[in-house]
């Protein structure tokens, strides 16, 4: 197998950040990628038709010093997760062009936790948020999936 060189490219608009960044494919074949910026707020950016948009946009309402993670439902509808600033998880969720990304909801528990580590959906009917606790272990949102929202 040979390997093959990568080309990078920066994606426009100046983002800068210390943290990992995450990305997420929704309907339409939209590309997002999410950042958290240096005034720990949480940004995104997104290809549509091959092109990014020329500007970060900032989600409203939402800080964090940690890196964010995202998860795509079936019906391509991509959410980001967030571990507030007060230690208690936060998700928003992408709405349409017009209207952006819904109000950060907060979800249970979650409080003095570390960044969250994955997240994952069943079949658009169950999820389940994961996170490191500050015992170091991994947890899970309950013993079962739950409801989607």
């Amino acid at each position: 197998m040979e390997s093959e060189r990568v080309s990078w490219t920066q994606i426009p608009g100046g983002m800068t950040t210390a943290l990992p960044v995450a990305a997420a494919i929704a309907a339409g074949d939209k590309l997002f990628v999410l950042a958290v910026g240096e005034d720990q707020g949480v940004y995104y950016n997104v290809n549509t038709g091959g092109a990014w948009a020329t500007a970060w946009t900032k989600i409203p309402g939402g800080q964090t010093k940690n890196a964010v993670c995202t998860l795509v439902n079936p019906a391509g509808v991509p959410s980001v997760i967030i571990t507030g600033l007060d230690g208690k998880l936060y998700c928003a969720s992408w709405q349409d062009d017009k209207n952006g990304w819904t109000a950060w909801q907060s979800l249970d528990g979650g409080a003095g936790s570390t960044p969250v580590a994955a997240a994952a959906v069943d079949n658009g009917k169950r999820y389940a948020f994961f996170l490191t606790g500050n015992d170091k272990h991994v947890h899970v949102d309950g013993d079962t999936y739950k409801v989607a929202f």
